[in-house]
């Protein structure tokens, strides 16, 4: 694999939280998650943290299917924060609503999560170069959201001003390719930073 099986977990997570999340709700929404949502996304950081601090620290031997089930845990719910922080920074028009804040998208939502965990567990040795290059593409659009936060936030110009899909996929191409420039360029100075 690429990764590491928390970062494999992680990317992932994100990746089909996100395509879970599109195609639920079918929907531009830009609205905080509530504050049980938020509980559960620090209390899935902190359980991925717990793990790899007590697997550091040697308190326990934590295994690839542990490490990636809690980074799964916490890219899943990650991508939830994110993807309405983006919207909020990025669109003119949007419902304010948080997304899932229906209770049966939030548990299709959920049983997604599971189902996707459950075919990685059971398919990642057979399938080991598709579940690689997921989880690469998980990083790209990981990396993405972060720079379109991070430029819509502060470029105040720009702050809520794409009022289109043709303006939305014209930026999100470029966070693209900026990722993926960004990723490419840090591998390539890994191998002489250790």
């Amino acid at each position: 694999m690429p990764l590491c099986s928390r970062c494999t977990g992680i990317y992932i997570g994100i990746l089909f939280s996100l395509v879970a999340i599109i195609i639920i709700e079918r929907r531009v929404k830009g609205e905080f998650p509530s504050v049980k949502t938020a509980v559960i996304t620090i209390g899935a950081i902190l359980l991925m943290g717990l793990d790899a601090a007590a697997s550091a620290l040697k308190f326990f031997d934590s295994n690839n299917y542990v490490r990636f089930a809690t980074g799964f845990l916490a890219g899943w719910f990650i991508a939830l924060i994110l993807l309405q922080l983006k919207n909020i920074l990025m669109w003119k028009k949007l419902v304010r609503v948080p997304y899932l804040n229906d209770k049966k998208y939030f548990i299709t939502w959920i049983f997604c999560g599971i189902g996707l965990i459950a075919a990685f567990m059971f398919s990642f040795k057979r399938l080991l170069i598709l579940w690689g290059v997921i989880s690469v593409i998980g990083m790209i659009i990981f990396v993405t959201l972060i720079i379109l936060i991070l430029f819509f936030g502060i470029n105040r110009r720009l702050t809520n001003k794409i009022n289109s899909w043709k303006s939305y996929v014209f930026y999100f191409t470029a966070g693209v390719v900026f990722s993926i420039g960004i990723v490419a360029l840090l591998s390539t100075a890994r191998k002489f930073l250790i």
